[in-house]
Order: C-alpha cells, then structure tokens, then sequence
C-alpha cells in the first residue's frame, strides 16, 4: 500500500522506467492526497497494475540494478531515493554499502561511455 500512497510523486520516475501507469489511478490517487486510511489505500492497491509493482523497484544482482539506473537516467531521472530493506542474509547498512561502492561506480562507468 506504500506504492498507492507514494504514487502521486512516483508517477515521473514510472513513466521514464518504462512503466505505465493508468491514467484513472493517477487521477484517483492525485484526488486521494497523502493518506494512512486503510479501506482507501486497498482500493486503489487492487486498481494497481501488476507490473507496476514487478517492474517499479530496481531490485536484484548488481548488475540488474546498474542497469536499471542506467536506464532510468537516460530517460531523465536525476535523483533516486534507495529504500534499503534487510535480508536474511545481510542488513541495512550491507545493502546501502553495496549500492554505493558496486552499484554507482558501475553506474558512472556506463554512463561516461555514453
């Protein structure tokens, strides 16, 4: 339900992944303001297309989400937010290192042969 809550300021970051968002759930959720309301926040998540929620976040390999950034930066995003959840393999703080010192480096590189 965080998706439908945040869906208002993601809609840019969707469209430049690839990722269509149909217009009445834009429109619904533009209406709908930033809201905790539960009945109104599982509403509009069944309205959410499945591959919005597949395509949406940039998980994965490294590799996988070099690419994905890649991508998106090419489609003119300049900022990313990284939302970091723990594994059962590592924590937080693994995660956010990983992104910074494999992720980005790779991202750059890529972006310099451009």
């Amino acid at each position: 339900m965080s998706m439908v809550r945040s869906l208002s300021t993601y809609a840019r970051f969707a469209t430049a992944a690839g990722v269509e968002i149909p217009p009445n759930l834009t429109e619904a959720v533009s209406q709908m303001g930033y809201t905790h309301d539960r009945p109104k926040l599982e509403s509009l998540a069944r309205q959410v297309p499945d591959d919005l929620i597949r395509d949406a976040p940039l998980v994965g390999a490294v590799g996988e989400v070099t690419a994905g950034v890649v991508s998106i930066i090419e489609r003119g995003i300049t900022q990313v937010t990284v939302r970091a959840s723990a594994t059962s393999h590592q924590g937080i703080d693994a995660t956010l290192e990983a992104f910074a010192t494999q992720v980005m480096p790779e991202v750059r590189q890529r972006l310099r042969q451009l």
